[in-house]
Protein backbone atom coordinates (compact mmCIF):
# COMPACT_ATOMS: atom_id res chain seq x y z
CA UNK A 1 0.00 0.00 0.00
CA UNK A 2 2.87 2.32 0.92
CA UNK A 3 4.54 2.18 -2.11
CA UNK A 4 1.33 2.46 -4.11
CA UNK A 5 0.62 5.72 -1.97
CA UNK A 6 3.78 7.32 -3.27
CA UNK A 7 3.82 6.11 -6.49
CA UNK A 8 0.36 8.67 -6.38
CA UNK A 9 2.07 11.44 -4.86
CA UNK A 10 4.99 11.22 -7.24
CA UNK A 11 2.64 11.37 -10.19
CA UNK A 12 1.07 14.24 -8.45
CA UNK A 13 4.26 16.25 -8.19
CA UNK A 14 4.87 15.15 -11.91
CA UNK A 15 2.24 16.69 -13.09
CA UNK A 16 2.65 20.06 -11.13
CA UNK A 17 5.83 20.18 -12.96
CA UNK A 18 4.76 19.74 -16.00
CA UNK A 19 1.71 22.53 -15.73
CA UNK A 20 4.45 24.96 -14.33
CA UNK A 21 6.53 24.16 -17.56
CA UNK A 22 3.91 24.58 -19.67
CA UNK A 23 2.92 27.82 -18.02
CA UNK A 24 6.26 29.08 -18.16
CA UNK A 25 6.64 28.50 -21.67
CA UNK A 26 2.91 30.10 -22.53
CA UNK A 27 3.80 33.26 -20.91
CA UNK A 28 7.10 33.39 -22.84
CA UNK A 29 5.52 32.99 -26.11
CA UNK A 30 2.98 35.48 -25.29
CA UNK A 31 5.30 38.33 -23.68
CA UNK A 32 8.49 37.29 -25.76
CA UNK A 33 7.59 36.40 -29.19
CA UNK A 34 6.36 39.25 -31.53
CA UNK A 35 2.25 39.07 -32.18
CA UNK A 36 2.18 38.73 -35.72
CA UNK A 37 3.44 34.88 -35.50
CA UNK A 38 0.56 33.77 -34.32
CA UNK A 39 -2.08 36.65 -34.71
CA UNK A 40 -4.40 35.64 -37.71
CA UNK A 41 -6.78 38.25 -37.68
CA UNK A 42 -6.94 40.58 -40.81
CA UNK A 43 -5.44 44.06 -41.10
CA UNK A 44 -7.62 46.93 -40.43
CA UNK A 45 -8.18 49.08 -44.07
CA UNK A 46 -8.33 52.84 -43.54
CA UNK A 47 -10.99 53.71 -45.81
CA UNK A 48 -10.85 57.16 -47.27
CA UNK A 49 -13.84 58.78 -47.83
CA UNK A 50 -12.90 61.04 -51.13
CA UNK A 51 -16.02 63.61 -52.93
CA UNK A 52 -15.50 64.58 -56.46
CA UNK A 53 -17.13 64.45 -59.97
CA UNK A 54 -16.31 61.39 -60.17
CA UNK A 55 -16.11 61.00 -64.16
CA UNK A 56 -14.75 57.47 -66.04
CA UNK A 57 -11.47 58.90 -65.64
CA UNK A 58 -11.53 59.23 -61.69
CA UNK A 59 -13.18 55.83 -61.07
CA UNK A 60 -10.11 53.94 -63.02
CA UNK A 61 -7.63 56.33 -60.87
CA UNK A 62 -9.91 55.01 -58.02
CA UNK A 63 -9.75 51.87 -58.73
CA UNK A 64 -6.06 51.36 -59.52
CA UNK A 65 -4.77 53.10 -56.27
CA UNK A 66 -7.41 50.43 -54.44
CA UNK A 67 -5.72 47.72 -56.26
CA UNK A 68 -2.05 48.87 -55.79
CA UNK A 69 -2.85 49.37 -51.93
CA UNK A 70 -5.27 46.35 -51.54
CA UNK A 71 -5.69 45.18 -48.18
CA UNK A 72 -4.44 48.52 -46.57
CA UNK A 73 -6.42 51.41 -47.82
CA UNK A 74 -9.62 51.27 -49.97
CA UNK A 75 -10.72 54.80 -51.73
CA UNK A 76 -14.43 55.20 -51.16
CA UNK A 77 -15.76 58.12 -53.71
CA UNK A 78 -18.58 60.71 -52.82
CA UNK A 79 -19.86 61.77 -56.34
CA UNK A 80 -20.65 64.86 -56.49
CA UNK A 81 -21.51 64.99 -60.14
CA UNK A 82 -21.82 67.61 -62.70
CA UNK A 83 -24.88 65.89 -63.85
CA UNK A 84 -26.60 66.25 -60.67
CA UNK A 85 -25.36 69.38 -58.62
CA UNK A 86 -24.50 72.75 -60.32
CA UNK A 87 -20.79 73.77 -59.63
CA UNK A 88 -22.65 76.19 -57.07
CA UNK A 89 -24.27 73.26 -55.17
CA UNK A 90 -21.12 71.26 -55.03
CA UNK A 91 -19.70 74.22 -53.50
CA UNK A 92 -22.40 74.83 -50.63
CA UNK A 93 -22.54 70.86 -50.39
CA UNK A 94 -19.18 70.50 -49.09
CA UNK A 95 -18.85 73.56 -47.35
CA UNK A 96 -22.08 72.28 -45.04
CA UNK A 97 -20.47 68.80 -44.84
CA UNK A 98 -16.33 70.20 -43.66
CA UNK A 99 -18.11 73.09 -41.38
CA UNK A 100 -18.84 69.86 -39.34
CA UNK A 101 -15.70 68.16 -37.35
CA UNK A 102 -17.67 64.68 -37.78
CA UNK A 103 -17.79 65.14 -41.75
CA UNK A 104 -16.62 61.59 -42.96
CA UNK A 105 -14.75 63.60 -45.87
CA UNK A 106 -11.18 63.44 -46.17
CA UNK A 107 -10.15 64.78 -49.68
CA UNK A 108 -11.98 67.11 -51.38
CA UNK A 109 -12.28 68.42 -55.04
CA UNK A 110 -12.49 72.40 -55.21
CA UNK A 111 -12.56 74.57 -57.96
CA UNK A 112 -9.44 77.02 -58.31
CA UNK A 113 -11.92 79.62 -57.24
CA UNK A 114 -12.94 78.18 -54.01
CA UNK A 115 -9.51 77.63 -52.53
CA UNK A 116 -9.33 80.95 -50.27
CA UNK A 117 -12.94 80.52 -49.05
CA UNK A 118 -11.81 76.60 -48.22
CA UNK A 119 -8.54 77.20 -46.39
CA UNK A 120 -10.16 77.61 -43.27
CA UNK A 121 -11.04 73.73 -43.52
CA UNK A 122 -7.72 72.58 -45.06
CA UNK A 123 -4.90 70.14 -43.94
CA UNK A 124 -1.67 72.67 -45.01
CA UNK A 125 0.56 70.58 -47.17
CA UNK A 126 4.26 71.90 -47.95
CA UNK A 127 5.35 69.49 -44.85
CA UNK A 128 3.64 66.41 -46.62
CA UNK A 129 3.33 67.73 -50.48
CA UNK A 130 5.58 70.31 -50.75
CA UNK A 131 8.12 68.74 -53.33
CA UNK A 132 5.18 68.29 -55.72
CA UNK A 133 4.57 71.59 -55.49
CA UNK A 134 7.68 72.71 -56.15
CA UNK A 135 8.95 69.91 -59.04
CA UNK A 136 5.64 68.31 -60.81
CA UNK A 137 3.47 70.48 -61.18
CA UNK A 138 2.90 73.52 -64.20
CA UNK A 139 3.75 76.99 -62.91
CA UNK A 140 0.34 78.45 -64.31
CA UNK A 141 -1.82 75.47 -62.00
CA UNK A 142 0.71 76.15 -58.76
CA UNK A 143 0.02 79.62 -58.37
CA UNK A 144 -3.39 78.76 -57.50
CA UNK A 145 -2.47 75.54 -54.78
CA UNK A 146 -1.17 78.74 -52.28
CA UNK A 147 -3.17 80.82 -50.26
CA UNK A 148 -1.40 83.09 -47.82
CA UNK A 149 1.82 81.66 -48.57
CA UNK A 150 0.63 78.42 -47.46
CA UNK A 151 0.10 75.32 -49.63
CA UNK A 152 -2.98 74.50 -49.18
CA UNK A 153 -4.28 72.37 -52.25
CA UNK A 154 -2.50 70.55 -54.89
CA UNK A 155 -4.48 70.85 -59.00
CA UNK A 156 -4.86 67.81 -60.55
CA UNK A 157 -6.01 69.00 -63.70
CA UNK A 158 -5.88 72.79 -65.39
CA UNK A 159 -8.39 74.56 -67.62
CA UNK A 160 -8.28 77.52 -69.40
CA UNK A 161 -11.49 79.64 -71.69
CA UNK A 162 -10.75 78.99 -75.08
CA UNK A 163 -12.41 79.86 -78.34
CA UNK A 164 -13.32 76.79 -80.66
CA UNK A 165 -14.04 77.34 -84.50
CA UNK A 166 -15.35 75.19 -87.26
CA UNK A 167 -12.55 73.76 -89.35
CA UNK A 168 -15.22 72.98 -92.28
CA UNK A 169 -17.13 76.70 -92.38
CA UNK A 170 -13.83 78.47 -92.13
CA UNK A 171 -11.86 76.34 -94.62
CA UNK A 172 -15.18 76.41 -97.03
CA UNK A 173 -13.96 80.29 -97.20
CA UNK A 174 -12.16 81.72 -100.45
CA UNK A 175 -9.03 82.48 -97.96
CA UNK A 176 -9.81 79.40 -95.65
CA UNK A 177 -5.79 78.59 -95.38
CA UNK A 178 -4.90 81.87 -94.31
CA UNK A 179 -8.04 82.93 -92.19
CA UNK A 180 -7.52 79.40 -90.05
CA UNK A 181 -3.50 80.37 -90.22
CA UNK A 182 -4.73 83.32 -88.79
CA UNK A 183 -7.11 82.68 -86.15
CA UNK A 184 -4.76 79.69 -84.61
CA UNK A 185 -2.50 83.02 -83.74
CA UNK A 186 -5.42 84.84 -82.55
CA UNK A 187 -7.93 87.19 -84.78
CA UNK A 188 -8.42 90.34 -83.74
CA UNK A 189 -11.77 90.94 -82.94
CA UNK A 190 -12.27 94.02 -85.68
CA UNK A 191 -11.16 91.24 -87.65
CA UNK A 192 -13.74 88.92 -86.66
CA UNK A 193 -16.56 91.66 -87.56
CA UNK A 194 -15.22 92.58 -90.24
CA UNK A 195 -15.32 88.69 -91.76
CA UNK A 196 -19.21 88.60 -89.93
CA UNK A 197 -20.18 91.51 -92.33
CA UNK A 198 -18.57 90.37 -95.41
CA UNK A 199 -17.96 86.28 -96.11
CA UNK A 200 -19.71 84.18 -93.32
CA UNK A 201 -23.04 82.82 -94.19
CA UNK A 202 -23.67 82.20 -90.73
CA UNK A 203 -26.30 84.46 -89.43
CA UNK A 204 -25.04 84.69 -85.96
CA UNK A 205 -20.51 84.61 -85.36
CA UNK A 206 -19.82 84.15 -81.92
CA UNK A 207 -21.43 82.65 -79.12
CA UNK A 208 -20.29 82.82 -75.41
CA UNK A 209 -21.88 81.72 -72.19
CA UNK A 210 -24.42 84.94 -70.88
CA UNK A 211 -26.90 83.47 -68.33
CA UNK A 212 -26.39 84.68 -64.33
CA UNK A 213 -23.40 82.34 -63.45
CA UNK A 214 -19.66 82.59 -62.97
CA UNK A 215 -19.57 81.52 -66.90
CA UNK A 216 -20.56 85.19 -67.92
CA UNK A 217 -18.53 86.39 -65.60
CA UNK A 218 -15.51 84.53 -67.26
CA UNK A 219 -15.96 86.30 -70.06
CA UNK A 220 -16.26 89.85 -69.03
CA UNK A 221 -12.96 89.33 -67.69
CA UNK A 222 -11.78 87.64 -70.63
CA UNK A 223 -12.51 90.66 -72.64
CA UNK A 224 -11.48 92.77 -70.38
CA UNK A 225 -7.83 91.40 -69.78
CA UNK A 226 -7.38 91.62 -73.13
CA UNK A 227 -7.30 95.20 -72.98
CA UNK A 228 -4.81 94.52 -70.06
CA UNK A 229 -7.48 95.57 -67.50
CA UNK A 230 -8.59 93.87 -64.19
CA UNK A 231 -11.26 94.20 -61.59
CA UNK A 232 -8.67 94.99 -58.79
CA UNK A 233 -6.33 98.09 -58.71
CA UNK A 234 -3.76 97.77 -55.64
CA UNK A 235 -5.70 95.63 -53.85
CA UNK A 236 -8.99 97.26 -54.31
CA UNK A 237 -11.83 96.51 -56.09
CA UNK A 238 -12.55 98.46 -59.36
CA UNK A 239 -15.32 98.28 -61.60
CA UNK A 240 -15.77 101.18 -62.87
CA UNK A 241 -12.87 102.13 -64.26
CA UNK A 242 -12.78 103.01 -68.26
CA UNK A 243 -11.81 99.34 -69.29
CA UNK A 244 -14.40 97.79 -66.96
CA UNK A 245 -17.03 100.15 -68.59
CA UNK A 246 -15.77 99.52 -72.01
CA UNK A 247 -15.71 95.50 -71.58
CA UNK A 248 -19.15 94.89 -70.49
CA UNK A 249 -20.78 97.43 -73.32
CA UNK A 250 -18.33 95.48 -76.30
CA UNK A 251 -20.68 92.41 -74.90
CA UNK A 252 -23.77 94.26 -75.14
CA UNK A 253 -22.51 95.30 -78.75
CA UNK A 254 -21.86 91.66 -79.99
CA UNK A 255 -25.29 90.88 -79.35
CA UNK A 256 -27.22 94.61 -80.21
CA UNK A 257 -24.97 96.88 -82.27
CA UNK A 258 -22.98 94.12 -84.52
CA UNK A 259 -25.72 91.35 -84.23
CA UNK A 260 -22.44 88.86 -84.06
CA UNK A 261 -24.07 86.99 -80.88
CA UNK A 262 -27.98 86.02 -80.60
CA UNK A 263 -30.07 87.32 -77.39
CA UNK A 264 -30.51 83.81 -76.45
CA UNK A 265 -26.99 83.78 -74.58
CA UNK A 266 -28.66 85.64 -72.15
CA UNK A 267 -30.01 82.36 -70.89
CA UNK A 268 -26.82 79.94 -72.15
CA UNK A 269 -24.89 78.35 -69.83
CA UNK A 270 -22.01 76.24 -71.12
CA UNK A 271 -24.47 72.93 -72.92
CA UNK A 272 -26.73 75.37 -73.87
CA UNK A 273 -24.25 77.57 -75.82
CA UNK A 274 -22.30 74.59 -77.51
CA UNK A 275 -26.07 73.01 -78.08
CA UNK A 276 -27.01 75.77 -80.14
CA UNK A 277 -23.39 76.51 -82.07
CA UNK A 278 -22.75 73.75 -83.28
CA UNK A 279 -26.84 73.19 -84.30
CA UNK A 280 -26.76 76.62 -86.21
CA UNK A 281 -23.49 76.35 -87.33
CA UNK A 282 -22.16 79.03 -85.57
CA UNK A 283 -18.45 79.50 -86.63
CA UNK A 284 -16.90 80.76 -83.39
CA UNK A 285 -17.13 79.59 -79.87
CA UNK A 286 -16.00 80.47 -76.28
CA UNK A 287 -15.82 77.28 -74.39
CA UNK A 288 -13.56 75.50 -71.66
CA UNK A 289 -11.34 72.00 -72.84
CA UNK A 290 -13.63 69.28 -73.43
CA UNK A 291 -16.53 70.65 -75.69
CA UNK A 292 -15.46 68.10 -78.28
CA UNK A 293 -14.71 65.13 -75.97
CA UNK A 294 -17.97 62.93 -76.36
CA UNK A 295 -19.55 64.04 -80.36
CA UNK A 296 -22.33 61.50 -79.50
CA UNK A 297 -23.93 63.24 -77.27
CA UNK A 298 -24.73 66.30 -80.00
CA UNK A 299 -26.54 63.13 -82.03
CA UNK A 300 -27.53 64.19 -85.48
CA UNK A 301 -24.73 67.11 -85.01
CA UNK A 302 -21.79 64.79 -84.19
CA UNK A 303 -20.14 65.02 -87.27
CA UNK A 304 -20.08 69.00 -87.03
CA UNK A 305 -18.37 68.63 -83.43
CA UNK A 306 -15.80 66.66 -85.04
CA UNK A 307 -14.83 70.00 -86.96
CA UNK A 308 -14.24 71.86 -84.14
CA UNK A 309 -10.61 73.08 -83.32
CA UNK A 310 -8.71 75.25 -80.80
CA UNK A 311 -8.00 78.83 -81.09
CA UNK A 312 -6.84 81.66 -78.49
CA UNK A 313 -9.46 84.64 -78.28
CA UNK A 314 -9.34 87.41 -80.20
CA UNK A 315 -7.56 90.24 -79.65
CA UNK A 316 -7.86 94.29 -79.12
CA UNK A 317 -5.23 95.99 -81.38
CA UNK A 318 -1.38 95.46 -80.05
CA UNK A 319 -2.65 93.76 -76.72
CA UNK A 320 -2.49 89.72 -76.20
CA UNK A 321 -5.73 87.68 -76.09
CA UNK A 322 -6.23 86.31 -72.70
CA UNK A 323 -8.38 83.18 -71.30
CA UNK A 324 -9.52 82.94 -67.90
CA UNK A 325 -7.81 79.73 -65.86
CA UNK A 326 -9.99 76.90 -64.82
CA UNK A 327 -9.11 73.56 -63.26
CA UNK A 328 -10.05 71.62 -60.19
CA UNK A 329 -7.43 71.41 -56.99
CA UNK A 330 -7.46 68.63 -53.95
CA UNK A 331 -7.65 69.87 -50.41
CA UNK A 332 -7.16 67.39 -47.73
CA UNK A 333 -9.43 67.90 -44.51
CA UNK A 334 -8.23 69.26 -41.52
CA UNK A 335 -10.29 66.85 -39.42
CA UNK A 336 -9.23 63.83 -40.94
CA UNK A 337 -7.34 61.02 -39.02
CA UNK A 338 -5.98 59.50 -42.45
CA UNK A 339 -3.35 62.08 -43.75
CA UNK A 340 -0.83 59.31 -44.33
CA UNK A 341 -3.80 57.88 -46.52
CA UNK A 342 -4.77 60.95 -47.96
CA UNK A 343 -1.39 62.07 -49.06
CA UNK A 344 -0.44 58.56 -51.02
CA UNK A 345 -3.67 59.06 -52.88
CA UNK A 346 -3.13 62.80 -54.00
CA UNK A 347 0.46 61.82 -55.21
CA UNK A 348 -1.00 58.48 -56.69
CA UNK A 349 -3.80 61.46 -58.68
CA UNK A 350 -0.53 63.44 -59.88
CA UNK A 351 1.75 60.35 -60.83
CA UNK A 352 2.29 60.11 -64.38
CA UNK A 353 0.16 56.75 -65.11
CA UNK A 354 -2.59 58.57 -63.07
CA UNK A 355 -2.97 62.37 -64.93
CA UNK A 356 -2.38 60.43 -68.39
CA UNK A 357 -5.53 58.43 -67.53
CA UNK A 358 -7.29 62.05 -66.77
CA UNK A 359 -6.05 63.18 -70.78
CA UNK A 360 -7.01 59.58 -72.34
CA UNK A 361 -10.18 59.18 -70.81
CA UNK A 362 -11.64 62.51 -70.03
CA UNK A 363 -9.44 65.07 -72.14
CA UNK A 364 -8.76 66.81 -68.77
CA UNK A 365 -5.29 68.73 -69.65
CA UNK A 366 -2.88 67.71 -67.08
CA UNK A 367 -1.05 69.45 -64.19
CA UNK A 368 1.98 67.62 -63.86
CA UNK A 369 4.37 69.54 -66.16
CA UNK A 370 6.25 65.84 -67.28
CA UNK A 371 3.42 66.08 -69.79
CA UNK A 372 4.71 68.88 -71.14
CA UNK A 373 8.05 68.58 -71.30
CA UNK A 374 9.18 65.32 -71.64
CA UNK A 375 9.51 64.07 -75.55
CA UNK A 376 7.39 60.88 -75.13
CA UNK A 377 4.19 62.70 -74.13
CA UNK A 378 5.15 65.34 -76.24
CA UNK A 379 4.92 62.73 -79.54
CA UNK A 380 1.70 61.11 -78.01
CA UNK A 381 -0.10 64.30 -77.39
CA UNK A 382 0.97 67.14 -80.02
CA UNK A 383 -2.18 69.73 -78.94
CA UNK A 384 -0.53 69.99 -75.40
CA UNK A 385 2.05 72.22 -77.07
CA UNK A 386 -0.83 74.42 -78.58
CA UNK A 387 -2.28 74.73 -74.86
CA UNK A 388 0.73 74.93 -73.11
CA UNK A 389 1.00 78.37 -75.66
CA UNK A 390 -2.26 79.39 -74.75
CA UNK A 391 -2.22 78.94 -71.14
CA UNK A 392 1.18 81.28 -71.25
CA UNK A 393 -1.42 84.22 -71.86
CA UNK A 394 -4.22 82.83 -69.20
CA UNK A 395 -5.04 85.24 -66.38
CA UNK A 396 -5.92 84.14 -62.55
CA UNK A 397 -9.09 85.10 -61.36
CA UNK A 398 -8.73 87.21 -57.75
CA UNK A 399 -7.63 85.10 -55.45
CA UNK A 400 -9.67 86.27 -52.57
CA UNK A 401 -11.93 85.02 -49.55
CA UNK A 402 -14.94 86.59 -50.62
CA UNK A 403 -14.55 85.87 -54.69
CA UNK A 404 -17.92 84.04 -54.60
CA UNK A 405 -19.80 86.64 -53.28
CA UNK A 406 -18.21 88.97 -55.51
CA UNK A 407 -18.87 86.73 -58.67
CA UNK A 408 -22.47 86.46 -57.63
CA UNK A 409 -22.98 90.32 -57.56
CA UNK A 410 -21.57 90.87 -60.55
CA UNK A 411 -22.62 88.02 -62.80
CA UNK A 412 -26.25 89.33 -61.64
CA UNK A 413 -25.77 92.88 -62.98
CA UNK A 414 -23.47 91.33 -65.94
CA UNK A 415 -26.71 89.74 -67.14
CA UNK A 416 -28.80 92.76 -66.03
CA UNK A 417 -26.65 94.86 -68.61
CA UNK A 418 -26.37 91.91 -71.57
CA UNK A 419 -30.38 91.93 -71.47
CA UNK A 420 -30.78 95.71 -71.91
CA UNK A 421 -32.61 96.10 -68.76
CA UNK A 422 -29.19 98.74 -67.38
CA UNK A 423 -26.54 100.55 -68.96
CA UNK A 424 -23.21 98.88 -69.07
CA UNK A 425 -21.58 102.05 -66.90
CA UNK A 426 -24.68 102.08 -64.26
CA UNK A 427 -24.46 98.13 -63.78
CA UNK A 428 -20.65 98.22 -62.85
CA UNK A 429 -21.31 100.54 -60.42
CA UNK A 430 -23.97 99.42 -59.06
CA UNK A 431 -22.13 95.75 -58.49
CA UNK A 432 -19.56 97.97 -56.91
CA UNK A 433 -21.43 99.67 -54.58
CA UNK A 434 -23.57 96.42 -53.41
CA UNK A 435 -19.96 94.72 -52.80
CA UNK A 436 -18.87 97.24 -50.88
CA UNK A 437 -21.83 97.24 -48.66
CA UNK A 438 -21.78 93.79 -48.32
CA UNK A 439 -25.85 93.70 -48.46
CA UNK A 440 -27.37 90.94 -49.81
CA UNK A 441 -28.53 90.11 -53.73
CA UNK A 442 -31.90 90.44 -54.07
CA UNK A 443 -33.02 89.65 -57.80
CA UNK A 444 -35.53 91.67 -58.76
Amino acid sequence: MSRSKSGKRLDSYSLIIVFLIIGVAIFLIINFIPSRHFNKSPRQITKLYYADNISPAHADIIRLFNEEYAGQIQVIPIDLSFDRFTTNERKELLARSLRSQNSRIDVFAVDVIWVPRFTRWALPLDEHLGDIARTQILDQAVTTAYYGGDLVSIPIYIDIGLMYYRRDLIRALPNGEELERKIQGSISWDELIRLHGSMMPSEYMYMFQGDQYEGIVCQFLEILASQEGAIFKDGQLDLTSEPAVNSLRYMVDLIYKYQMTPADVTAFREQESYRYAIRNDVPFLRGWPGVDQSPEDYGQDSTKVKELALAPFPHFGDHPSAGVFGGWNLMISKHTTKVDASVKFIRFFLSEESQQIMIDKGLYYPANKNFYEKENYIREYPVLQYYLSVLKQGVHRPQVENYTEISEVLAYFLNRALRREIDPAQALAKAEEMIHSNRVLVRE
